[in-house]
């Protein structure tokens, strides 16, 4: 089977039509041009993924883990504790994130569990502190914490927080990825399978993320969620920086009862303008994992942050620094 995918820069400019194979959609994703089309929220294909390898430590060559603060973060929120999953509990950490620079940051799970998602949350207002990466610490098949890097393209020194929702782990739990090309000057669509369980049922999604290469500012996350249809974790990622580069996207998964994944009504993400989105979780189930789909193949519109502000609800903010309105559409990841 071959797929045909057309790409036009700007307007005016000479449409470049690609040909492309089934392997080489499964290595490369989907990219579109700078303001072209994107596939819908579930429309994309997943990739199956690979066991993924541990990643501890700051994974980027240059980019030191950021300090530690305590200063207030104004967007900040309490998931606090929660009696409907075992062992449930979310733990965060505060980071300085100085202008124009990218920062790492990464939180642990309490020893005996493991991280079933997390998420990243820049506390400025600013249109151009973005998400540059959000995964799972991995050791040994598991994810023990999450970690975050933040580009802070603003001129005013910021803080972020990294969040990793934690609790006990399942029978059936496996934390999988796959590696894609992100060209410069384009976004890049791609989706990461859950495996099958040992007893033949396919893992869900729980929680996921990427982790993206460059160093440098302007590579950031445009949309990352769960997908329901294809029991995969699907994150958009923009290149905005003057080289080819690369991404990581990571799927948490496991068989749970009571998993749902809801998607909440779209909200409008007007010109040069912060726009947040939440959902919520129906009653009796703990969100886990969660985050936001970007009607814009824009790379410059791109993820502020996305947590889990309170243990059953994901609050997610975007970015939108073009002259033309969006739409976001939130999602979460619930479990009993």
């Amino acid at each position: 089977m071959r797929f045909t995918t057309t790409f036009r820069k700007s307007k005016g400019a000479v449409l470049v039509t690609i040909v492309l194979g089934v392997a080489a959609l499964a290595t490369f994703g989907a990219a579109q041009a700078a303001n072209g089309p994107k596939p819908g929220a579930d429309a994309l294909r997943a990739t199956a993924g690979v066991a993924a390898g541990d990643n501890t430590g700051s994974a980027k060559p240059g980019i030191a883990a950021a300090a530690r603060t305590s200063a207030p973060a104004s967007k900040a929120g309490s998931a606090g504790a929660s009696p409907d999953l075992n062992g449930y509990v979310v733990v965060s950490e505060e980071f300085v994130n100085p202008a124009g620079a990218q920062s790492f940051g990464e939180v642990d799970c309490p020893a005996g569990k493991v991280a079933f998602g997390g998420g990243v949350l820049g506390n400025s207002f600013s249109l151009f502190q973005n998400v540059n990466s959000s995964y799972p610490a991995v050791s040994g098949g598991v994810a023990i914490g999450w970690k975050g890097y933040v580009d802070n393209g603003s001129g005013d020194d910021s803080v972020f927080l990294v969040y990793a929702v934690c609790a006990k782990k399942p029978a059936h739990y496996a934390v999988v990825s796959a590696t894609f090309d992100n060209p410069t000057g384009m976004q890049t669509s791609a989706a990461v399978a859950c495996p099958t369980a040992s007893n033949g049922t396919q893992m869900k999604p729980f929680g996921g993320g990427a982790f993206s290469t460059s160093p440098a500012l302007g590579q950031d996350i445009n949309t990352t969620i769960p997908s329901k249809r294809t029991r995969s974790w699907r994150t958009d990622m923009n290149n905005g920086t003057g080289t080819d580069e690369s991404f990581t996207v990571y799927a948490v998964c496991g068989l749970k009862a009571g998993w749902k994944v809801i998607q909440g009504p779209a909200v409008t993400n007007p010109a040069n303008d912060q726009t947040s989105a939440s959902v919520s979780c129906p009653a009796g189930l703990v969100s886990v994992g969660g985050g936001l789909y970007s009607s814009s193949g824009n790379t410059a519109v791109n993820l502020n942050g996305t947590y889990p502000n309170t243990s059953s609800s994901w609050l997610s903010y975007e970015n939108n620094a073009t002259a033309g309105n969006q739409t976001i559409t939130p999602y979460v990841v619930c479990l009993a």
